[in-house]
């Protein structure tokens, strides 16, 4: 039985991926947080991206104007119209968050180029230059 045990457990760490590795990248800059989580395979491929950018405003916007921010950070989630991405912006009276989430295995080469601006999709690759952006990485 116990033979089953180990099998079954080892199993399911190749299943779920035991080995993959993460990337948490975090800049901050005039007051803006942004923070990029990134998910490689077991082959240091990147799989999934998730950025979030916060925004806080130097005074409390009003309904009005929380709105037209908002349709204006609609636009920067236009400009990721692609497979595989999803983009959503919650603005209040004292900030704006910006979410990003990509699926890399579900876009094409030429879209994951254009969405992440660089060819490199490996580890150290993205991490050397989100490193060299500003970025502090961990």
């Amino acid at each position: 039985m116990k033979k089953y045990l180990v099998v079954l457990v080892a199993l399911l760490l190749v299943v779920t991926g035991c080995g993959a590795k993460k990337l948490t990248c975090t800049m901050t800059e005039d007051g803006q947080t942004m923070e990029a989580v990134m998910e490689f395979d077991k082959n240091d491929e990147v799989t999934s991206i998730k950025m979030n950018m916060t925004m806080p405003f130097e005074e409390e916007l009003s309904k009005e104007e929380q709105e037209t921010y908002s349709s204006y950070m609609q636009v920067l989630c236009s400009m990721y119209d692609y497979e595989g991405v999803d983009c959503n912006v919650n603005t209040s009276s004292k900030a704006v968050d910006v979410v990003i989430k990509m699926d890399l295995e579900k876009m094409s080469d030429e879209d994951r180029n254009n969405v992440t601006g660089t060819e490199g999709t490996t580890y150290d690759e993205i991490k050397a230059d989100l490193e060299e952006s500003g970025y502090t990485c961990k």
